[in-house]
């Protein structure tokens, strides 16, 4: 608590006690104005012990109390704080700003409920008190109890609708809750009301991102770090925006500014290094150089709290895996992992999933499938690290599965403890080495990691040999069309790859294919790539080599089902680098649409490379950049080619290795028995 925040807890408390001062004696009315005046000033230890003089005179004397509650709690002893706050509200039962100092303690103390309880008695007695709704909506928001949060706040803009402060913290709820709409309106009320406002610009540019308002985002988080040069999670989100903006190199000065300021940060670290696999120029040692200087900073000293495993270490035994990651549900890993739960071998394996998302009802079918398709699901959103820990080897989990690397909502500090035995970072969430020592093994394929390349990682690389993982189809993608060039006579070229893959690089190739191929379009689609933002580096892009910027449509997010069917306008994808498309290479294959990559130096560049291979589809794979150039333009002069790819694609890779899911999970339980046993052999070597 800074000194300006003092003086107002003494101003207020001098307000509060004036009808006490005027019926107490004459010397503990002037030894109270005194101690009031030190707590103002600063002087903590005088205060204190003006009060302790004052409670000689009347042990009984509730402002006194109060004030030494008040001192502790600024000195940060916080159960000495909650003590002396309760003994102020025992003696003084109306005691509203007591009560609701005592929530600001117990809450310090990690002792929400009391805390809660202690607030909403303090509006009782106080209902008009915006503070007290506020603070208890905070609360409420660290209790990840959205909805109650949200009352709070509400009743609290009821009594004074235009509190910045509130607004704020109104809407940071909102966009909690996903309502970034009614999150930006709130923001911005709270700007209007305090122009000076810099987290709130801050907020308003995390909710205009989610919504990919990607120009509007950047000009109001670069409003934020302007008002507050200092704030160190406003510059990380500029990072994240510029990122969208496919602008990776000045989101790398952002994060590297963020770390700057505050260099206790695994988030924005992290956000760093998978901004890192964006970069063009970077090469594979140097991107895992990277990822160590994480392991160093944020896991590193976790290995002295390593705890010895009890699992039994016997070779040949029912063993028990566990996957931790927010992301069980629509979204990448969930489509990569639900074919291995579905078809692993129960009578050998016990899956338990440890869903890091928040339980607030909402679901999906494939969340669905997930949980039913595993021996145990635990919701561990409102875990710790620690007690995450716990429960892990609680559970006695043999191996344990890494599926978010550095992407949002990891749990990497969690694999840093190293809950059990065998640790596995699997490539279904995030390209290559998380960097983590904890981390024992790399499961990969060899498109992804060729053999000569594992002796650049620490981890074991272990290659599964047919594709990193198996794939499922949405059943409720659209048929196949027929090829579109037929009936519009203009080839179609397209990439549905998330703005941040779309480089610069990526645009001077694909303005060449459309300068080659006559009358051709393209067609990209992803969330914020129709922000004015990208619409005008794309058409700067095309200009620049004297291709009608017209003849690119850019679109932005729809519906999943609305976003595959999209693909039956589009005859040739074109694949981004380095940063190559995972799940979106999936996505087009399966819609019939051939995917023309070239594999380059690090991982993430290697995703469509690895898909192509893995359903026979390797002659859309090209050498480098310029034959990826030749591909394109030759492939587009052959719609003969392109009938028969799009006839038979969607079989091809429902009988290829990708989609086979049986299959998969044989040699994945081989595999995981073969690793088990090595570490049995090890531990008993």
């Amino acid at each position: 608590m800074n000194r300006n925040e003092r003086r107002k807890l003494a101003k207020q408390q001098r307000a509060k006690s004036s009808a006490a001062m005027a019926g107490s004696s004459a010397d503990t009315s002037a030894l109270l104005a005194r101690a009031q005046q030190q707590l103002e000033q600063g002087a903590l230890q005088e205060a204190e012990n003006t009060c302790q003089e004052i409670l000689k005179i009347n042990p009984s004397d509730a402002d006194a109390m109060y004030l030494i509650g008040i001192v502790a709690y600024l000195a940060g002893q916080y159960e000495n704080a909650v003590n002396f706050l309760k003994r102020a509200t025992t003696t003084r039962p109306d005691f509203a700003e007591a009560y609701y100092n005592l929530g600001l303690a117990l809450n310090r103390s990690n002792k929400s409920k009391q805390a809660e309880t202690a607030y909403r008695k303090a509006i009782e007695l106080e209902p008009n008190n915006t503070d007290y709704y506020n603070n208890l909506g905070n609360l409420l928001v660290s209790l990840s109890r959205i909805e109650d949060s949200l009352q709070a706040f509400r009743q609290a803009l009821d009594i004074q609708p235009d509190h910045a402060n509130i607004l704020n913290n109104y809407g940071a709820a909102l966009a909690a809750t996903g309502e970034n709409v009614a999150a930006i309106a709130a923001h911005q009320k709270a700007i209007t009301a305090d122009p000076e406002f810099g987290d709130a610009y801050n907020n308003l540019g995390n909710a205009l991102l989610a919504e990919g308002n990607l120009s509007e985002a950047i000009e109001a988080l670069q409003k934020a770090t302007t008002l507050q040069p200092n704030h160190a999670r406003a510059h990380n989100n500029l990072g994240n925006a510029l990122l969208d903006a496919g602008r990776p190199g000045q989101a790398v000065q952002a994060y590297l500014r963020s770390l700057e300021i505050d260099p206790e940060q695994p988030r924005t670290h992290s956000n760093l290094l998978y901004c890192y696999q964006y970069d063009i120029d970077i090469s594979a040692s140097q991107l895992i150089d990277h990822h160590f200087d994480w392991d160093k900073s944020h896991a590193q000293s976790a290995a002295l709290s390593h705890q010895k495993h009890a699992n039994k270490r016997t070779p040949n035994r029912r063993l028990r895996l566990g996957f931790v990651s927010p992301d069980f549900g629509r979204h990448p890993v969930g489509y990569f992992l639900i074919k291995l739960l579905e078809n692993l071998d129960d009578s050998q394996f016990e899956t338990i999933c440890y869903a890091d998302r928040p339980d607030n009802g909402t679901s999906d079918d494939l969340a669905d499938r997930l949980r039913s398709s595993s021996t145990s699901w635990v919701n561990c959103y409102k875990y710790s690290d620690d007690k995450l820990a716990d429960k892990i080897r609680g559970d006695k989990i043999d191996i344990l599965f890494e599926l978010s690397g550095h992407t949002k909502g990891n749990r990497l500090s969690l694999f840093a403890l190293k809950p059990a035995p065998v640790q596995i970072s699997w490539g279904i969430g995030y390209p290559g080495s998380t960097g983590l020592s904890a981390i024992d093994i790399l499961l990969t394929d060899n498109h992804h990691v060729t053999p000569t390349e594992n002796e650049l990682f620490h981890e074991r690389v272990v290659q599964m040999p047919d594709g990193v993982a198996s794939y499922e189809p949405p059943a409720y993608a659209p048929p196949v069309s027929s090829l579109p060039v037929d009936s519009n006579g203009t080839i179609t070229f397209g990439s549905f790859n998330q703005s941040r893959k779309i480089n610069d690089a990526v645009l001077d190739s694909w303005a060449k294919i459309l300068g080659a191929v006559a009358d051709s379009r393209l067609l990209l689609k992803y969330t914020g790539l129709d922000d004015p933002a990208n619409i005008a580096r794309i058409e700067k892009a095309m200009t620049a080599h004297d291709v009608d910027p017209n003849r690119v449509i850019s679109e932005g997010g729809e519906p999943h089902e609305v976003f595959l069917e999209r693909y039956n306008a589009v005859d040739i994808g074109l694949d981004t680098f380095p940063y190559s498309g995972g799940i979106t290479t999936c996505e087009a294959l399966w819609m019939g649409v051939p995917v023309i990559t070239f594999p380059g130096a690090i991982i993430a560049s290697r995703h469509a490379t690895s898909h192509l291979s893995t359903i026979g589809l390797t002659d859309m794979i090209a050498p480098d950049l310029d034959g990826y150039f030749e591909l394109a333009s030759q492939l587009a002069q052959d719609p003969d080619r392109l009938r028969e790819i799009r006839a038979q694609l969607r079989d091809q890779m429902a009988s290829s290795p990708l989609c086979d899911g049986p299959k998969f999970a044989q040699n994945f339980g081989r595999i995981m028995t073969e690793i088990w046993v090595n570490w049995c052999g090890e531990q008993t070597s």
